[in-house]
């Protein structure tokens, strides 16, 4: 995973191996270690793998990502991007015992190989106790509380395959065990590639990283669904603004914990 991630504002550090993240090589199927760097102007109250994310998620969070001229009828649609809030907790590191890691994180089906009772550790670089409704997390998965995983089966027109975990506190003592990791499914090759501009993956071309622009066919888009993810940056959920709506309406949304960054149509 090596990028610039805007290596031209404030203290670019030199690519090097970081320690604690690894990366899937999907040609190679197996999980590689990650280089890069942090930028602390970027990455400010993230260490160690929070920090990595931190980056890689503010910096999406914050590149321009203009919202062309919709026509009337059409549906607008929204990244989900999740961030830390004071006096709630996140989750930075993997638990002992998860296999295929990468698979949460790019909607791939875990099935009977997830163990039960799988305990994560909030991080305690955020002494937060709150558990957030989507929960802050530097693994790249979309975790979520016992109330946004019941309206997620209500509302969101997608197969998504729910991961119960315990979150342990800062001492190692059950928080709750009622939290959820939402796999969501597959992935949709919805995306215009000539109008979206990012950085492709060393490893798949028709991946991008560090996105500035993304641009959505909704004609590829599978009719009623209202989150998904797309084939070209899978790790990031896409909302459908309804349903972005409904969340907001029903209190379980609060800015920043999640930013809804509009997507390029």
């Amino acid at each position: 995973m090596e990028s610039s991630c805007v290596a031209s504002s404030g203290g670019i550090l030199r690519i090097a191996p970081v320690d604690e993240v690894s990366v899937h090589d999907e040609e190679a199927h197996q999980n590689e270690p990650a280089r890069g760097h942090t930028i602390p102007m970027v990455s400010e109250g993230f260490t160690g793998l929070g920090r990595l994310t931190g980056c890689m998620r503010s910096e999406l969070a914050q590149q321009e990502m203009e919202m062309s001229s919709v026509p009337q009828g059409a549906n607008k649609y929204f990244l989900l991007v999740s961030e830390v809030l004071d006096g709630h907790c996140a989750i930075f590191k993997m638990p002992d015992g998860m296999p295929d890691i990468h698979k949460p994180g790019l909607g791939v089906r875990m099935g009977d190989a997830y163990p039960s009772g799988l305990r994560f550790q909030r991080a305690k670089e955020e002494k937060g106790l709150k558990i957030a409704d989507v929960i802050p997390n530097a693994l790249g998965y979309l975790m979520v509380s016992a109330r946004m995983k019941a309206l997620l089966e209500r509302h969101a027109g997608a197969d998504i395959e729910f991961l119960r975990f315990t979150l342990l506190n800062h001492r190692g003592r059950v928080a709750s065990e009622d939290c959820y990791i939402a796999n969501v499914i597959g992935a949709q090759d919805c995306v215009d590639m000539a109008r979206s501009e990012g950085d492709a993956s060393e490893f798949n071309p028709r991946r991008l990283v560090f996105v500035r622009r993304l641009a959505l066919d909704e004609n590829k888009i599978t009719p009623g669904a209202r989150l998904f993810r797309t084939a070209t940056v899978p790790s990031i959920p896409v909302v459908r603004g309804d349903l972005k709506d409904l969340f907001e309406q029903e209190g379980i949304i609060e800015p920043p914990r999640v930013l809804w960054t509009p997507e390029m149509r």
